[in-house]
């Protein structure tokens, strides 16, 4: 007996909706972000820092209490990083890096 698409389709979203885990994440960024970077990826990188359903970046944004916009330029996104002081930039910009490098399963 064959499985139609629809199916197979159905059957996929659901063995995907049982292997996710819920997940909230609440970032708080001062207001005054007074020092910037700039990371500059490969475009073809971006999902892999992105990570599923852009968890991965929220989690660096959290981790190192940044904001960060994308901004994609021909073949790069770069990455633009706004912070209250220079060690969480650091931090972020590290941990981008890392990401990209397929480095990290899951943020710590």
């Amino acid at each position: 007996q064959t499985v139609s698409s629809p199916n197979k389709k159905r059957r996929l979203k659901e063995q995907l909706q049982s292997t996710l885990i819920p997940c909230e994440i609440i970032s708080y960024v001062t207001a005054k972000l007074g020092v910037k970077k700039s990371v500059a990826v490969k475009r073809s990188l971006t999902s892999t820092i992105f990570g599923p359903y852009g968890r991965r970046l929220l989690m660096i944004q959290q981790c190192s209490g940044t904001r960060i916009t994308m901004v994609n330029r021909g073949g790069l996104s770069n990455f633009h990083i706004e912070a209250d002081c220079e060690n969480k930039t650091a931090k972020a910009a590290t941990m981008l890096h890392k990401a990209a490098a397929g480095e990290y399963a899951y943020v710590k």
